[in-house]
């Protein structure tokens, strides 16, 4: 429930951030195919690849509403609905304003 409050409280700054980071994944795709960041792949012992990194950020966003979607459906009577299902529909607002400015 905190983290609810806490993300709708600072809705205008996931919303800039996260679309800002959308909006350069494509040049940083672009950045990572070059051969510098293949060769730093290669010696790198993490199993899990720059692009990986890159991927997280969006799945985290969409795992937010999942999230909140979830404590909305089993969480009854309490005070705080209100705020998850804000959460909710911001998480959702966010998700398509992400998903207009990739098409």
């Amino acid at each position: 429930m905190k983290f609810a409050r806490v993300f709708t409280s600072l809705n205008n700054e996931f919303d800039e951030i996260y679309t800002s980071f959308i909006k350069l994944q494509p040049k940083l795709e672009k950045i990572l195919d070059s051969d510098y960041f293949q060769d730093i792949q290669t010696c790198n012992a993490d199993p899990m690849t720059c692009q990986s990194y890159v991927n997280k950020p969006m799945q985290r966003i969409c795992k937010y509403k999942l999230l909140f979607e979830d404590i909305l459906t089993n969480t009854q009577g309490t005070f705080e609905i209100p705020i998850v299902n804000r959460a909710v529909l911001q998480s959702r607002k966010i998700l398509r304003k992400i998903n207009g400015s990739l098409h």
